[in-house]
């Protein structure tokens, strides 16, 4: 194996365990795997921000945004309340409420 693949296997490894362990959340594990790979010349500057361009990647941030911002606010506990009165004790009306 070259040493190129042999790190590159060793900061998957690193990477996995820290997602399993869940001590850093997944975008920040994320964001230091391509830290990491750049650094170690693995990556192109070009290759590694290359990601930050697709629309994916920043609807997928913009959605982390906007899900925190909810959660600060209360709206999302509110709104779980909300549908807990409307559906009650039974599965299906919540489902419905839901929908």
């Amino acid at each position: 194996m070259t040493n190129q693949l042999m790190l590159t296997l060793v900061i998957l490894v690193v990477a996995v365990a820290l997602l399993l362990s869940e001590r850093l959340r997944a975008d920040l594990v994320a964001l230091l795997v391509v830290v990491a790979l750049g650094v170690a010349g693995i990556l192109t500057p070009r290759e590694a921000f290359s990601g930050f361009a697709s629309s994916a990647v920043v609807t997928i941030v913009s959605i982390f945004v906007l899900t925190e911002a909810l959660r600060i606010t209360g709206i999302t506990e509110r709104a779980g309340a909300l549908l807990e009165r409307a559906g009650g004790n039974s599965e299906l009306r919540l489902v419905w409420s839901l929908c």
